[in-house]
């Protein structure tokens, strides 16, 4: 017996628009007149299936094995629930392993499923990416023990990922040992990734450029989180063998490093961490000091004819840290002195170093503090070396970017700020400093970044008098205050903001803690709010906002213009965010500051109560709100002239507010004339283009022009999907719109 057909009307009762658009897309239903009856291609066949051959309880062993819970699907019953399983799979790229369960479970349907496959979305294709920012280390010595033991375990194949943890104390040569790896088998994975995951605003960063590269997402996507998940999605659903590597994750609980694992697919997760406690969620390396004559024999690569003894004695010194022997070794190889020479300097050292002051607890980093001190010593005779480490570090560690050191130099102020009034200033200058600290292998220059571990450059920034360190700390914020590119409205300025924002959160970092506080700490912090505020890192963006919000209250005082922004922004975020009542004073509070501070006609006035009117909007206070929407484009239309983007998103708010009051003739023309003001400003083809005829189809659709509703939003669907792709927000807005209308 045929199934019976439902009233579209009645659908629309269970399911919401989008979602029944959706399953008419993929075929799950299809609409036959005023009617909608269940589809005939293979994803609608598929679930008819699994429905027909899966009782309910095995549904739910089927939704674990692919990372679901059952009860996400809906529970409209068993028919519902695998339609709704097969369209999940189908979003997240999963079809070919749910296809490979179902055989397995059902392996006398096996040649049925094969067949429905040919009619099925094809999985990723599988793509080549090789991405490793470090050089390899061709010092690399021993632990080949752990190199099998990684290859073993990262080696198994099935349908959940391997998630494998490499944990030790610092300088124990964690990521030197992970890097290794990647190096001897990068030929085996058609997807091999490097991930910095030492900030959870890095990694989000980082996450997102892998959605870009990988063709998961175009770069008109801007939500993190949906560029992680895309990117998850890619990897779950491709055929290739991918690895991913979270490097230093020292910050980090497990649990809050989890959703950026895959947990299914044809690869691994590799972890190097400080933290030890990953058993549950990872297979575990525990990495220690470097066997003795493994160590032995690192040194002896500097000194070949050194005796064995004398070898064995030094390694013994150093503790067999992998970092501490490499300080020795680039010693020795750069001053040609003996093994025994530096076992000497290095007794002597750290008598004078710890004499009459308490060593630190942890052994590797007394033992890094003392070989640092004996290359420092050795390295700050350069001009210019010594204060350019410390610059090193109060900045990201990993990958600072030449360009930024290059400003720094070039700045007479900076350099006589910072100790490079010896040195003549310029790129000569940089280049000389960053030769002798390479010498030494305090910093690593890889291209056009420099690096320098972690630990030397707790050690390094530890050991600075406080006067250098207070100077140092207002240099850098005064660096990343000049260098930092973002702008909200060119987007062209995102890939260099994402490259710059460890280092401007790294120097807002140091600036917090700097007494007295750099005056402009706070809008670094604020900038980085922003941001990802853009980015919809929304949980990160807060954090951010609020630091620089205490910070500009402390230096400027509670009613400066600083501060009000730093509340302005808050507030929109707890809009964006949902929390109305929250965003609410902080928003008043804003605009009460800056109409005293500024005067009643400043274009920072215009944004407060455009925001504040917007939120009484969003409340429902729809008589409210108006009154703060027309004042600002009173204002702006006399401050910024006619044709100006804002005046087209006043145009647009106020259109949209009379649109929710009813008054569709009233809102017309404020729509057409934000549509005319976008259009004259952006050209045709811009997305603020589209919204406006979005915006504008919508209310002709609610006025009964259908024809004239159709056009616009067929046109603003058009640019969407050029400009943003087919599957952004905005593009399944207008679709949905669409296909309402």
């Amino acid at each position: 017996m045929p199934p019976l057909p439902l009233q579209w009307g009645a659908l629309v009762g269970t399911c919401n628009l989008p979602e029944l658009v959706k399953l008419r897309e993929v075929g799950l239903v299809v609409c036959n007149g005023g009617h909608v009856v269940p589809g005939t291609t293979a994803l609608a066949q598929l679930a008819e299936l699994i429905s027909k051959h899966f009782s309910e309880e095995e549904l739910r062993g089927l939704c674990l094995e692919l990372g679901m819970e059952y009860e996400e699907l809906g529970g409209r019953g068993k028919t519902a629930n695998a339609r709704e399983l097969v369209q999940w799979a189908e979003r997240r790229v999963l079809l070919p392993l749910l296809l490979e369960r179902v055989k397995v479970h059902r392996s006398h349907l096996a040649a049925q499923i094969d067949q429905l496959a040919m009619g099925l979305p094809q999985p990723p294709p599988v793509v080549r990416l090789h991405h490793l920012p470090h050089l390899r280390n061709p010092l690399f010595t021993g632990r080949e023990e752990w190199l099998n033991v990684l290859h073993t375990q990262l080696g198994q194949r099935g349908t959940v990922a391997v998630t494998q943890a490499v944990a030790g104390l610092g300088g124990v040569g964690k990521t030197q040992l992970v890097l290794e790896y990647c190096y001897r088998h990068v030929a085996e994975y058609d997807v091999l990734y490097w991930l910095r995951a030492d900030e959870a605003a890095t990694l989000a960063g980082e996450m997102a450029e892998l959605a870009y590269k990988l063709g998961a997402a175009p770069r008109s996507v801007t939500d993190q989180t949906a560029l992680r998940e895309a990117a998850l999605a890619w990897l779950h659903g491709t055929a290739g063998r991918w690895l991913l590597v979270f490097d230093n994750v020292d910050e980090w609980e497990p649990a809050d490093l989890q959703p950026y694992l895959p947990r299914l697919g044809n690869g691994g997760s590799l972890i190097t961490s400080r933290n030890p406690r990953w058993q549950g969620l990872a297979q575990m390396v525990r990495l220690d000091a470097l066997p003795p004559e493994e160590a032995a024999a690192f040194l002896r690569q500097a000194k070949p004819e050194a005796a064995d003894a004398e070898t064995a004695h030094l390694a013994q010194l150093l503790g067999y840290l992998p970092l501490a022997l490499e300080h020795a070794r680039a010693y020795v190889v750069a001053t040609g002195c003996t093994l025994a020479d530096y076992a000497r300097y290095l007794e002597t050292a750290r008598q004078e170093l710890w004499a009459g002051a308490e060593a630190p607890l942890a052994y590797d980093q007394r033992t890094i503090t003392t070989t640092w001190e004996v290359a420092f010593t050795r390295a700050r005779q350069t001009p210019g070396a010594a204060a350019l480490l410390n610059l090193c570090c109060f900045l990201d560690p990993d990958a600072i970017p030449l360009a930024l050191l290059r400003q720094a130099m070039e700045k007479p102020d900076f350099l006589e700020k910072s100790g490079f009034s010896e040195e003549k200033p310029g790129i000569l200058g940089l280049e000389t400093a960053l030769k002798e600290l390479g010498r030494y292998s305090l910093v690593q220059r890889e291209g056009e970044v420099v690096r320098l571990h972690r630990l030397v450059q707790t050690v390094a920034r530890d050991q600075m008098p406080p006067a250098t360190a207070q100077n140092t700390v207002a240099l850098v914020v005064a660096l990343l205050d000049e260098a930092w590119p973002y702008k909200q409205q060119e987007m062209d300025t995102w890939p260099a903001s994402a490259t710059l924002l460890p280092h401007l959160l790294a120097a807002a970092a140091a600036g917090e803690r700097a007494a007295p506080i750099p005056e402009r700490t706070g809008y670094l912090w604020n900038e980085a709010g922003s941001y990802l505020h853009d980015r919809a890192a929304y949980a990160l963006a807060g954090d951010c906002y609020r630091r620089a919000l205490a910070i500009d209250e402390k230096v400027y005082g509670p009613d400066h213009p600083d501060v009000a922004r730093d509340l302005n922004n808050l507030g929109t975020l707890l809009q964006a965010e949902g929390d109305l009542a929250g965003a609410r004073p902080y928003l008043e509070r804003a605009l009460a500051i800056r109409e005293k501070a500024l005067g009643s006609h400043h274009p920072d006035v215009t944004q407060s109560l455009n925001n504040l009117g917007m939120l009484l909007q969003d409340e429902g206070d729809l008589a409210g709100a108006r009154p703060y929407l027309e004042r600002a484009l009173a204002i702006f239309e006399k401050v910024l002239g006619a044709d100006h983007p804002n005046i087209a998103t006043l145009n647009n708010n106020l259109g949209l507010l009379l649109k929710a009051e009813g008054d569709l003739a009233g809102a017309r023309p404020y729509l057409e004339r934000a549509l005319a003001i976008d259009e004259k400003v952006y050209g045709p083809h811009h997305p603020e283009v589209a919204t406006d005829l979005n915006n504008l189809g919508m209310l002709l659709k609610d006025e009964g022009d259908l024809a004239g509703a159709r056009a616009h939003l067929e046109r603003a669907l058009a640019i969407f999907e050029k400009a943003l792709g087919p599957n952004h927000p905005n593009t399944r807005t207008v679709r949905n719109n669409l296909a309402n209308l």
